[in-house]
């Protein structure tokens, strides 16, 4: 899965002295030590302004202009845009777990989730544009 910073569109720039406002994923998230790490390690300043349960609550805050946040692609809606320059992040795996039980909803969700694995980003989220 392709992965990003990604930012208010023209809102930061990796640049400057200014520390950069982040908001990550709790600290056992792969994202929350590599971004920090990523950081770090080319010496940009940071300054940590949130650590979030939920892409949507990270999205929220990054969409307000508050913050960059470390993110999966498909995480970053229309109003933002990954940023260059920034240290590369890890790939994740996603696992859909379930009691083991069926449900014709879940079936539903697999059979679809399917569909998507080891497609380019892009070619995704033209697909989910069309649902």
């Amino acid at each position: 899965m392709t992965r990003a910073f990604g930012s208010k569109v023209k809102s930061y720039r990796n640049e400057g002295d200014e520390p950069l406002p982040i908001a990550l994923y709790h600290a056992d998230c792969k994202y929350h030590s590599a971004a920090i790490n990523g950081l770090s390690k080319v010496g940009r300043a940071y300054q940590l302004l949130a650590c979030c349960d939920s892409s949507s609550g990270l999205r929220a805050l990054v969409e307000q202009g508050l913050c960059v946040g470390a993110m999966g692609e498909l995480s970053v809606s229309k109003e933002l845009a990954p940023m260059t320059g920034m240290p590369p992040l890890p790939a994740v795996d996603i696992a859909l777990i379930s009691s083991g039980h069926d449900h014709p909803l879940l079936t539903a969700i697999s059979s679809e989730l399917i569909k998507f694995e080891d497609k380019p980003v892009t070619n995704i989220k033209a697909e989910l544009e069309t649902v």
